[in-house]
């Protein structure tokens, strides 16, 4: 980006105007539309004026960034550019829950460095396993900010909560307790200074091919059905685990799911003959779907973050209407409390 854009982004990003933006810096409107307009490089003053202003470095408005430090990024492919509590971090790239996202750099094999941006895009990394996190990250773009959707199962998403490797993590670890179990979690792995906003409210149940005989949830629990598992630490392998002990069958599983597209795939293609998923890929799938259990998917951030403009946009996304209504259209979703924000 170059000096103008980067502004306007930041400003963009707080929903504040040019005029409020040349309140708070103590300078004039026509000052900082020159300046995004690249009609005027600001003096140090001025810089410094605005910088403080948005709560930032002068460098992460004005300045280009220097390389990456030796050692920070990975030994060979694309990676992203991230602002996290410790810092800038470097994360590997890889395909999400929306597909391809646009790198920011890469390091090729012979160990030349090729930075595609030179000061990315303001970026919010999620670790979870909504299979209509998409529609968040088109609510978050029109808000100015990439939202990077990792696959990562509840517990997963914790740890990497925890090592500050991203800002959000998705979960669902409902139980009888409902909400609550994911506050409990929350605790129990990361402890006090988190916040959970609520995304939305789900059944997830067993995934069948369509035709096979109508008989009851207890009948697909038999020893001979081949299930498709979600990988331990997941929502949907917790409730699998509690279905299968109830009926008195432990069993190990051939197949293990990293998402739950891949679990309704497996049942679709006929390499298992039941799954856990939500409603939303079975119907999706064209398969026959059993409700099970109700649970909450609720995105848990630290309280430190809350003031953070891109945090501030998520929970503004989430609590938007258009969001609300869109979410509230696919199969099995709940969105009377998405948006909700209450401390873990």
């Amino acid at each position: 980006m170059n000096l103008s854009s980067r502004l306007a982004t930041m400003r963009s990003l707080r929903s504040w105007t040019q005029a409020e933006l040349a309140h708070r810096a103590g300078i004039s409107r026509a000052e900082v539309s020159a300046i995004e307009n690249g009609r005027l490089v600001p003096s140090v003053a001025t810089a410094i004026s605005v910088a403080n202003a948005l709560g930032v470095s002068v460098e992460a408005v004005f300045g280009v960034r220097p390389d990456p430090p030796e050692g920070s990024l990975p030994e060979v492919g694309r990676y992203w550019e991230v602002e996290l509590s410790a810092g800038v971090g470097f994360l590997p790239a890889e395909c999400t829950a929306i597909g391809e996202v646009a790198h920011d750099g890469a390091v090729r094999t012979d160990g030349t460095t090729h930075r595609v941006a030179e000061h990315p895009a303001s970026t919010l990394v999620l670790a979870g396993c909504d299979p209509a996190v998409g529609l968040l990250a088109g609510a978050m773009a029109s808000r100015g900010v990439r939202l990077l959707p990792l696959h990562r199962s509840s517990r997963a998403a914790l740890e990497l909560l925890a090592e500050g490797s991203i800002h959000v993590a998705g979960l669902h670890v409902t139980d009888a307790s409902g909400r609550a179990a994911n506050r409990r979690a929350v605790r129990e792995r990361l402890g006090r200074g988190y916040r959970l906003v609520r995304m939305a409210g789900w059944h997830e149940g067993v995934v069948r091919r369509p035709g096979a005989r109508r008989e009851p949830v207890a009948r697909s629990t038999r020893p001979t059905v081949r299930w498709a598992a979600r990988e331990a630490g997941s929502g949907a392998r917790a409730c699998l685990d509690r279905l299968l002990l109830q009926e008195g069958h432990p069993r190990s599983f051939r197949h293990t799911a990293r998402d739950h597209r891949m679990v309704a795939e497996l049942v679709r293609a006929g390499w298992a003959d039941a799954g856990i998923c939500v409603q939303l890929v079975a119907d999706e799938a064209g398969l026959d779907f059993v409700p099970v259990q109700p649970e909450s998917y609720d995105l848990c951030f630290a309280a430190d973050l809350a003031d953070d403009p891109r945090v501030v946009q998520l929970v503004g996304a989430l609590q938007s209407r258009p969001f609300r209504e869109l979410l509230a259209d696919l199969p099995g979703y709940v969105a009377e409390e998405t948006g909700e924000v209450e401390d873990a």
